[in-house]
């Protein structure tokens, strides 16, 4: 996906603001299926707007559909840090083993 102006929108928002999307290419992996929730952030976001925390199990999906880059693992890390998320043994399995 090629966004204008570097923020990922997301089908998950009542009212997806897609003015910035300049091209959607092949949805072949999972990341590129992730960021058009938004990436990490955008489904915590959507899961805070209806009353669920995300927690250690969400962020093992999320680990499983991010980008196998140590940026993106760093980033969905330094997420789970900002939402208060405690890493767990599922977590922490997958990272090492990915």
């Amino acid at each position: 996906m090629t966004v204008h102006g570097g923020k990922l929108p997301s089908v998950l928002d009542d009212k997806p603001d897609f003015t910035g999307v300049v091209a959607i290419g092949s949805l072949a992996q999972p990341q590129q299926r992730l960021a058009l929730l938004g990436g990490p952030g955008g489904v915590c976001a959507a899961m805070r707007q209806r009353g669920l925390v995300p927690d250690a199990k969400a962020f093992t999906y999320m680990l499983d559909m991010v980008a196998g880059t140590r940026e993106a693992e760093a980033a969905l890390l330094a997420l789970m840090d900002r939402e208060g998320v405690v890493l767990d043994a599922a977590f922490l399995n997958m990272l090492v083993s990915g």
